[in-house]
Formats: C-alpha cells, sequence, structure tokens
C-alpha cells in the first residue's frame, strides 16, 4: 500500500523568503533620473543554479512615502526574463547600477518613511528577502538626499491630489512637519528646485536608438497659451522664430510635424494608397456596436465590467482568478482573455500578459482589438518583422475586415495608431505618416496608443530634421 507523501516542494513565497538571498545576485537597475525626479524604480534580480531568475521590481518615493510599490516574478526562464526586462528598461528608463546604489535608495527611503509612521507597501514583506538584511554595510557609500531638510515633501498634482497621504503626516507628525507643493502652482523660476518632476522631458540613454538632440527651433518647456499652432498667427510665429515664446512638449511634437510637413510637402509611400484610408468610407460609431459584443447575457456582461473597472482602480490576485474562470465558463469570447492580460500588466507581471495576448490572437485572429495587442506586443519585443502578418498583410480596415459593416471609433484609432508605429519602425515615415494624418482627422489624440504613435513619429521627423 503506497504511503500519502506530502507535497514538500514550497511555494514562490516561502521559497524567497527562506532561500533567496542564497542566490547569487545578477542584474540591479534604477530610473536613470531618481535623483531629480525623487522617484525611482528599481529592480533586483537573483540567479537560481539552473539560470533561471527571479526579480522584484519596487518602486520607491525618496520624498516620503519610502516603498510605495513592489512585487516579484518567480523563476523566469532567460528568454522571458531578458524580456521583461527590456521592456522595464524602456518604459521606466532604467539604467544598470551596483547592488550597493540599489540597496541604500530602498532602505533609506523605506527607514525615513518608518520614521513617520508611513507603512510600506504590504508586499515588502516579501521582496525585501531578495534584499540583503536591512543592517548590510555596502562596500560604497552613496549621497543623495532623503525628503527635504529632513521633513517629508508631499508632491501633489492633477493626477494625485495626495490627500491620503496629507491626512496620515497631519495625523503622525504634523502640518508645520512636512511639507506640501502643488505643481500646478509653481512659478517659472522655481522649475531649478531639486525635486522638480518632469513630466514633459524624457530623458534617454546614450546608447537609446531614440536618442537625439531636439532641433533648434524644439526646445520644449511648459508655458505656451496657444498650444495649437493651427491657430498661430503670423505674429505668433515671428515671435517664436525670435525667441520671445516658449513651448510646451505638446507644441514641441506640432511644430516638428509642421516642419517635417514643410519641408517635405512632396513625400509619398510606395506601399499605402490614402484613399484606401479614407474615414470617411468607414461607418465609424462612437457608441458601442452590436459586431464587438460577445456577451449573451446582459446580467453577465454588466458584472464582467464592472469587475474590470474594479481592477483598474486596484488589481489583485482575485480579478487573476475571477477572468480565469470567466474564460472556461466563456471560452469563446475574446474580449475575456483582454482583461485578464490587462489584469496581467496592471500586476506587472509582463510576461504573462505577454502569453494571454498571444493565446488570444491564436484563438480569435480576426477580433480586431486583439490582433492590434498582439501587434503592440511584438513591437515591444522588437519583433517588428512579424507584424504585418498579424493584420493578413492588409493595410487598411476594408480590405483586413471585409464584411464588417461598422467599426468602432476606437477600433480604427487604434488600428491607424499601430500602424503608424509600424511603419515608424521601418523608417518608412512616408507610410507612417499617412495613418497620422488620418487621426489627426479623427481628433481622438489623448488615447494612449496615439500619443505613442506620435511620439515615436515626431522622434524620427526630428532625426531627419536635424540632418536636413
Amino acid at each position: 500500500m503506497k504511503k500519502n507523501i506530502k507535497n514538500s516542494a514550497l511555494s514562490p513565497e516561502k521559497y524567497i523568503k527562506t532561500k533567496a538571498r542564497t542566490l547569487d545576485i545578477k542584474n540591479c537597475y534604477i530610473s536613470e533620473n531618481w535623483k531629480s525626479a525623487g522617484l525611482a524604480t528599481i529592480i533586483v534580480s537573483r540567479q537560481h543554479k539552473n539560470s533561471n531568475v527571479t526579480h522584484a521590481l519596487y518602486q520607491i518615493d525618496l520624498l516620503a512615502e519610502g516603498v510605495v510599490n513592489t512585487f516579484f516574478e518567480f523563476n523566469l526562464g532567460g528568454e522571458n526574463y531578458d524580456k521583461v526586462i527590456k521592456y522595464y528598461i524602456k518604459e521606466q528608463n532604467l539604467i544598470e547600477c551596483s547592488y550597493d546604489l540599489a540597496h541604500q535608495v530602498i532602505y533609506e527611503a523605506y527607514f525615513f518613511a518608518e520614521e513617520f509612521k508611513l507603512k510600506a507597501h504590504k508586499d515588502f514583506a516579501i521582496t525585501k528577502f531578495l534584499l540583503e538584511p536591512e543592517d548590510y554595510e555596502p562596500a560604497e557609500e552613496y549621497d543623495f538626499e532623503i525628503g527635504e531638510d529632513n521633513k517629508p515633501l508631499v508632491i501633489v498634482s492633477t493626477d494625485n491630489n495626495k490627500k491620503d497621504l496629507i491626512a496620515k503626516l497631519k495625523k503622525n507628525v504634523g502640518e508645520s512637519n512636512f511639507k506640501v507643493i502643488n505643481i500646478e502652482d509653481l512659478d517659472k523660476e522655481d522649475h531649478d528646485h531639486s525635486h522638480e518632476h518632469e513630466h514633459d522631458h524624457h530623458h534617454h540613454n546614450e546608447s537609446d536608438e531614440n536618442s537625439f538632440d531636439l532641433p533648434d527651433f524644439a526646445k520644449p518647456t511648459d508655458v505656451l497659451n496657444k498650444e495649437n499652432i493651427d491657430n498661430w498667427t503670423e505674429q505668433d510665429w515671428q515671435d517664436f522664430e525670435d525667441g520671445k515664446v516658449e513651448v510646451s512638449a505638446k507644441t514641441t511634437l506640432q511644430i516638428i510635424d509642421f516642419m517635417y510637413d514643410s519641408h517635405f510637402p512632396n513625400e509619398k509611400s510606395d506601399i499605402i494608397d490614402k484613399n484606401n484610408l479614407d474615414i470617411n468610407k468607414l461607418n465609424i460609431s462612437i457608441k458601442p456596436i452590436e459586431e464587438n459584443n460577445f456577451f449573451k447575457n446582459d446580467d453577465i456582461e454588466k458584472e464582467i465590467k464592472s469587475v474590470f473597472v474594479e481592477m483598474l482602480e486596484k488589481p489583485s490576485e482575485k480579478h487573476i482568478e475571477y477572468f480565469e474562470k470567466m474564460i472556461k465558463d466563456y471560452p469563446k469570447n475574446p474580449q475575456l482573455y483582454s482583461y485578464l492580460s490587462n489584469t496581467y500588466i496592471k500586476l506587472g507581471r509582463i510576461d504573462l500578459s505577454d502569453k494571454w495576448t498571444e493565446i488570444a490572437f491564436n484563438k480569435f485572429p480576426d477580433y480586431l482589438f486583439g490582433q492590434i495587442s498582439f501587434a503592440q506586443t511584438l513591437l515591444q519585443k522588437g519583433e517588428y518583422d512579424k507584424v504585418p502578418e498579424v493584420f493578413h498583410k492588409k493595410t487598411d480596415l476594408k480590405r483586413l475586415l471585409p464584411e464588417r459593416k461598422q467599426f468602432h471609433m476606437l477600433e480604427v484609432v487604434n488600428y491607424y495608431s499601430i500602424m503608424c508605429l509600424y511603419f515608424t519602425t521601418q523608417k518608412d515615415i512616408a507610410s507612417a505618416n499617412i495613418y497620422w494624418n488620418k487621426l489627426k482627422e479623427l481628433d481622438e489624440r489623448e488615447e494612449e496608443l496615439v500619443l505613442l504613435a506620435e511620439n515615436e513619429l515626431m522622434v524620427a521627423k526630428a532625426k531627419i530634421l536635424k540632418g536636413a
């Protein structure tokens, strides 16, 4: 008779707590502008004996809160680890650093926050074991400021009013023992403050292929009342050329666009017929369309979408379990795969998000949102040559989906954006520009994928203008 043998394998959390410090440090990364921003994204990875890698990501507020977010990814194969790290390096502007620097930034911010009774993110109870013990003595000491004048500094913006943090500090230490700055109220002369948050100016590594010096006319700052250059008068342009006005980053992109089209007015694509992209030939709706609704039950649809909205606010493991169950119950609904993939993105598990995006594409190869998501994944991985196959080598929606009677505005916007991005990666600016001009006609400029397409295309145009 066989005995019941208890499975002795350790859970990832238990393994990290008991064995992670026995693994060798593999790599450490930190945000390039961590000192000036007062915020740092840090990755510390350790290598298993089988060459797999476990790493943790830490989001650190050096001004007040300490460890504001952290998570780990366990036992990744080398190829998956490389893809994940490449993604974070690009998205978070990371540069490689020593372990000693990573340790000091994390723990000095942690102890500072603790002094003011601000708790670290709950998962730091696990991810701290991927670090050396808190009393670790680094071989090299680094000099940097935490807080301001030994007090917490809270930066308030339109995106984050920090009400909860301010309330905690008022309760814990009193109003006189911390400082609040609203970046919307900063005067121009205050922009040299050591903790300025540079929302519009992006830093690039010297090795970044998108790194470039902007042309003389494109020096982004943060003031100009007339944001839309289409409305500029002749005097506005004269004032700009004379250096009498400063322009925002948003306006800078418009100027690059305008200058490029002025320099190359007759540029034509050898691949794209712009007549095929005529938005007047598409039946575009801003309301939900029946062709995109894969829910057969209104109550189930309402429940699932409610959970998705909840996930966007506060993602957790329970949302993964929920959407995985829904996929089992409704395996022919491609929207559920998208919800699950987005949940993994929100939790920072990029490799699993990519996996489910690819599963969804293979299962529903003609689901347009799924095609767009998979194409974006391929572009992020640098697998540019695979993108045309995702869209069956079709470059317009009518030929891609001839049976469709109607398209939602977001389908059109995201499809044109991803095609603009693709042709930009191919250095085919003429083709990319056709999609970009159609996006301007649609006037949906604040969509995330549109902003990404605009940024990448204008970087490419600026490089060309610099050499023109």
